[in-house]
Formats: C-alpha cells, structure tokens, sequence
C-alpha cells in the first residue's frame, strides 16, 4: 500500500470507514490510514523512489450510515471520483478486493494484481467515456452498466413462513438461515419462493401473504464474481408441521424460529437477512402481526 501511494502520488484517497461493521473493511482502512503517512517518509524505501505528500483521506459511509456523520453527500462512487478529481487531482480508492483463489505466493491468498484492478478501473472509464460524460451527467445507469461487466447476476428468491405464532428456519451448511433458491428460467419470484420453500423444507398448501425487502450479496464462484438478490415473501401454511430437510441441498434441519431462538438466529444467520428481515421476525415471533 505503501508503494501504492507513492506511485501514484495521490491529492486524495478515498477508503472504508474505521467505523465500518466488516472487519476487513476496518483492517483496511487502518491500512490506509497508517501507509498514507508511512509513505511520506523519505528514508521508508520501496521500489518507488520519491516519497508521497501527505493528502487528505475520505471516509466512505458506514453500512445503513450508523455512527455516520457525512460531510458531502453524493449519490454514486463514480460521481464522487470525478469531483475529487476536478478539485483534488489523482484519487485513490483504497478499499477490499476481490481475492484470486489461484494465487497463493507466500503461502496464503492475495488480493488480485494490479493490471487486474486496472482493468476493472478501464471498464469503468470505458462506460463514461464512451458517450463523453460529464461530471453533472453521471447517474446510476452509468454505475449499474459497470456493475453488470463485472458481476455475474443470480436472482433468487425465498420465504418465511408462518406457522402460527413462529417461523420455518432452516440450518444449511451449519449456519442459521430461510429457505431460499434460485429462480428458474420463465419463473417468477414469487413462484420461485413457494417452488424452493417447498423444496427445501417439504412444507405444502403454502400462500403468500405479502412481499417483503430483498437482499444482495456477492460471492466469489469458480474466480467469477456473483452478485445474488433475493426476493422475500411472506407465507403461510395450512397443513401441519412435518418438516423434511433437502439433505442434498445441504440442510440438515428444518425448525420452527420462536422467541425462545430468534436472538440466536439473527446473531448467527447471515448480516443481509438480519438487517433487511429482522424487524419482520421479531414481529411474528412477538405475536405483532
């Protein structure tokens, strides 16, 4: 990072908040913190001759902006890069990278090279470029198409399903989680989310009550990038509870999520579901509906 910054010389830089809730978000940002004023000093030697001024660094928001307190606000990252350029110079954007599985030099896995960070960086300017945007034309279709070149999209989708005053909760691979899948060609989300609950779970005579906020996150799959939305609905079932977990899928178990293990769950289920479906489960498992 060190080296970085001193190549590039940066007039600002632009990484994670410390305050951020993913731990190698904050790793990097001390990172950050701690090499932009390392690679001032003259006799801190790398392949770089020449040591770098010391710039100013940008905080980005901190997930939902909790303990957040923004200076500017800008509406995408690509708006911010360009009117930190016009009034900085050079930006650096320093945040977590894809990992390469494939490189293992040193005996541990390494964030991807720099051509191939650069490459990500010349579709970026590959897209505004093409039709001469300007600062004030930039907008999230513009952000949206460089987000397609580099993910690979996989929607899916899920429920939770009422059974009287609790939830059907799975466990998959060892972690708490809802039942949830891919959509299928020429399926809907909503019959997605019936057709894998059924599925996963072997619950029937399911309907949906109403849909709830969706999720996203990204994977690394075979070195390809996937982002995954969720649609969520809410469901019930008229039939009894006789669950029968879809081993093959890696579910161990089917169980009903009540008020005695819903702090578990949402302590222990991934952060998407606890912060976009939390306010719902607790309302069941409270008796709120």
């Amino acid at each position: 990072m060190v080296e970085l910054i001193q190549y590039a010389q940066p007039d600002v830089i632009i990484t994670h908040n410390p305050d951020d809730y993913m731990p190698d978000h904050t790793a990097t940002s001390r990172l950050v913190f701690d090499a932009s004023f390392t690679a001032t000093l003259p006799n801190y030697h790398t392949k770089v001759s020449g040591a770098a001024k010391m710039v100013p660094i940008y905080y980005m928001d901190t997930l939902m902006g909790v303990g957040f307190q923004p200076e500017v606000y800008v509406d995408n990252m690509i708006r911010i890069a360009k009117i930190l350029q016009k009034r900085h110079g050079t930006v650096i954007f320093a945040t977590t990278t894809p990992m390469n599985p494939d490189d293992t030099t040193g005996g541990g896995k390494h964030p991807r090279t720099t051509e191939q960070i650069k490459q990500y960086n010349e579709i970026a300017l590959e897209v505004m470029e093409k039709e001469n945007i300007e600062i004030n034309d930039v907008d999230n279709d513009i952000l949206a198409a460089v987000i397609k070149k580099i993910f690979r999209f996989a929607p899916a989708a899920g429920g939770l399903v009422l059974i009287n005053n609790a939830i059907a909760a799975i466990e998959r691979n060892g972690i708490p989680d809802l039942p949830k899948g891919h959509i299928e060609k020429n399926e809907s989300p909503d019959e997605a989310a019936l057709r894998e609950v059924r599925e996963e779970t072997a619950l029937s005579n399911l309907s949906i009550i109403k849909q709830l906020p969706s999720t996203f996150h990204c994977y690394l799959l075979n070195n390809q990038w996937t982002l995954k939305k969720t649609s969520w609905f809410l469901m019930k079932s008229d039939d009894d509870f006789k669950p029968k977990p879809q081993e093959e899928e890696g579910i161990s178990k089917v169980f009903l999520l009540n008020k005695d293990n819903v702090n578990y769950f949402l302590e222990n289920t991934y952060p998407s579901i606890r912060l976009a479906l939390e306010e719902e489960i607790l309302d069941v498992v409270r008796n709120k509906e």
